[in-house]
């Protein structure tokens, strides 16, 4: 659609005005300067007419394209003329920003693809850093995990070839988040441990990050079973919190907590979660707060076998919080906990139905997805069907010998011997 128009100044040739061109063009400079459309409309403009003219359906009249200049500040030429390919990356970043601010993830990624031949995003490191980056948040909100994946490991390329300076460590702690989500928990350990050794060794000391890196190291190792290497990372940890924001205090906590439950130090390990409990404030981060008494509640279950009136509190006051502030992960999550209860409450066919809910949400961790599997199968094997429960837990534990949950093989293993009358199944090193 092309329209000549002429120049308000008088000897001036005439121009053109191009569409769709000239509606792309209008709406990256919208967007650059934080405008709506309803926001650009005024006067004669109405918001119905501005998204007519960025989805290039209309001509906009000499009257007009001046009009929409002032409005946006700039002159008729920058409004008319082409713009070159910085352009084009600006617009494009612009529009993927609001559409993630909005949480229209898929449509970040699909404007920040970059196998696709219009991504203006060769030769230029600093916007391609943001782009990615953005890109990897987006994959995060649709739970792709191995897409996020590979987007951070181009992040990641990418830091090693620039002479830009990005923050390198972050990064570290992303990817290594990523991998363990993904169930890579050789890659999760190694880049965790790289973030940890950098920072270790760091002239100007960095406590917060430093923590969160060896929070994340210690729960990648716990997972593996390598508990008493997760062990050692405690008094370094326990030492670092009098340096820590409140909130990161809790998670660490947490964590220490977890781990010396895991490592059958019981006792140690409750004090360190009661110190958690009473450390987290939900008027500071609500999430955090009810997230902590879902892990109190499997904690609890973990070191006694059973709930007590203090257990089902904490279940019923994070029940309330998640309804309110909770993603759809953290409903799984809490799914997934309330099947454990269900089961232990002598209701294996409501434990059975709560764990395929949170299975097939699909916003599980690859661990507690496996966790919750296996918890399925032993409510299978009690209510309808032993063989089928049995078969289930064995698919359980040649998964987790084959992505290296060793903690969690033993403890299937030990299942289906029980299951079995102390018959012994597996591997000797899958045993408990």
């Amino acid at each position: 659609m092309v329209c000549d128009m002429a120049s308000s100044c008088s000897g001036r040739v005439k121009m053109k005005v191009i569409q769709p061109d000239f509606g792309r063009r209008l709406k990256r400079i919208r967007l650059e300067r934080g405008l709506s459309q309803a926001a650009l409309a005024h006067g004669p403009l109405s918001s119905s007419y501005v998204s007519r003219l960025e989805c290039g359906l209309r001509l906009p009249s000499p009257d007009m394209v001046r009009h929409l200049a002032e409005r946006l500040g700039v002159s008729e030429d920058d409004l008319l003329n082409a713009e070159p390919e910085e352009g084009e990356r600006k617009s494009v970043l612009a529009e993927a920003a609001t559409a993630l601010s909005d949480q229209d993830f898929s449509t970040v990624v699909a404007l920040l693809d970059p196998q696709a031949p219009e991504w203006p995003g060769q030769g230029e490191d600093e916007w391609l850093w943001q782009a990615l980056w953005c890109r990897a948040q987006a994959q995060a909100g649709l739970g792709d995990k191995a897409g996020r994946v590979l987007t951070l490991h181009a992040l990641r390329d990418l830091t090693r070839e620039s002479a830009v300076r990005f923050p390198h460590v972050r990064l570290l702690l992303e990817l290594a988040a990523a991998e363990r989500a993904a169930a890579h928990l050789d890659e999760a350990r190694t880049v965790a441990g790289e973030a940890v050794g950098l920072l270790s060794e760091a002239p100007v000391k960095q406590p917060v990050l430093l923590a969160r890196a060896m929070v994340l190291l210690a729960s990648v190792e716990t997972e593996c079973g390598l508990l008493a290497l997760a062990g050692t990372r405690i008094p370094r940890l326990l030492e670092l919190t009098e340096q820590l924001p409140d909130q990161l205090r809790t998670e660490v906590l947490w964590t220490c907590s977890t781990v010396r439950v895991r490592q059958g130090l019981s006792d140690e390990g409750m004090a360190l979660l009661t110190s958690a409990l009473e450390q987290a404030d939900p008027k500071v981060d609500i999430l955090i707060w009810a997230r902590l008494r879902l892990a109190a509640v499997s904690l609890h279950l973990r070191c006694f076998g059973l709930m007590t009136e203090e257990s089902r509190k904490w279940l019923a006051q994070a029940t309330d919080a998640l309804a309110y502030v909770g993603s759809a992960s953290h409903q799984a999550e809490l799914q997934s906990v309330t099947a454990r209860v269900h089961l232990l409450d002598g209701r294996p066919a409501e434990a059975v139905t709560m764990a395929l809910a949170a299975e097939e949400s699909g916003r599980l961790s690859f661990q507690d997805a496996l966790r919750t599997k296996l918890l399925r199968a032993r409510a299978t094997a009690e209510s309808t069907d032993s063989d089928a429960g049995l078969a289930v837990m064995r698919e359980v534990a040649a998964e987790a010998e084959r992505v290296g949950y060793l903690d969690l093989a033993a403890e299937t293993w030990k299942e289906i011997a029980t299951f079995l009358g102390g018959t012994q199944e597996g591997p000797a090193s899958a045993g408990p």
